[in-house]
């Protein structure tokens, strides 16, 4: 009798203590978000030029690299993204996403026209592609390619036509914007910049 009346007073804490681990856990689980949810938040902080969020979004082992295929191939930092990050509000670069899918738990393909005073306005549009990798609910890598079309039309500029009036409408730029990833176009103009306030 004594062990049943035990039981029946330990019994009930251990019931509480399993329900709380099952809300903790529910709770734990609602909070998290999806890889999507991830990386929709941070274009959406890039836009902002929202600095903070961006890093809290960002892991600090983050890369951001061009298409691979590319012979100027390039990879971008995290501390190489942040240094250069306020550049990009000058160029007012806007990213406008026109798809994302979740291709894995972790990995997210983005579809998105660009618009930005250093970039040339195209017939459909400057679009990019990028695969993201979230770790720990944080951006971790990206590798980004220019659209075939938007490679298309950009080689099919000549001279300044459809190119901005800020001094950047030259074959440079477009050798630029043909070999740096979307991603990394936002370093690339701040260095850019950096080198003809230099000049």
């Amino acid at each position: 009798m004594r062990t049943y009346r035990r039981w029946m007073t330990v019994l009930p804490v251990v019931a509480l203590l399993l329900m709380s681990g099952v809300l903790a856990r529910g709770a734990a689980a609602a909070q998290a978000k999806s890889a999507k949810e991830v990386v929709l938040a941070w274009l959406d902080a890039l836009n902002a030029h929202d600095e903070g969020r961006l890093r809290e979004l960002s892991h600090p082992e983050m890369t951001l690299e061009s298409d691979p295929n590319e012979p100027d191939h390039s990879v971008v930092t995290y501390d190489m993204f942040f240094a250069t990050l306020h550049e990009d509000v000058e160029s007012e670069l806007h990213w406008e996403v026109l798809s994302a899918e979740e291709t894995a738990v972790d990995m997210v393909h983005v579809e998105a026209s660009l618009t930005s005073h250093d970039i040339p306005v195209l017939e459909h549009g400057f679009v990019v592609i990028v695969d993201f990798t979230v770790k720990d609910g944080q951006l971790f890598h990206a590798v980004d390619r220019l659209s075939e079309q938007t490679k298309a039309e950009l080689a099919a500029l000549s001279g300044p036509v459809g190119m901005p009036t800020t001094g950047a409408g030259d074959s440079g730029l477009l050798a630029a914007l043909l070999a740096l990833g979307a991603l990394s176009l936002v370093v690339g103009t701040g260095v850019r910049r950096k080198a003809a306030r230099a000049a």
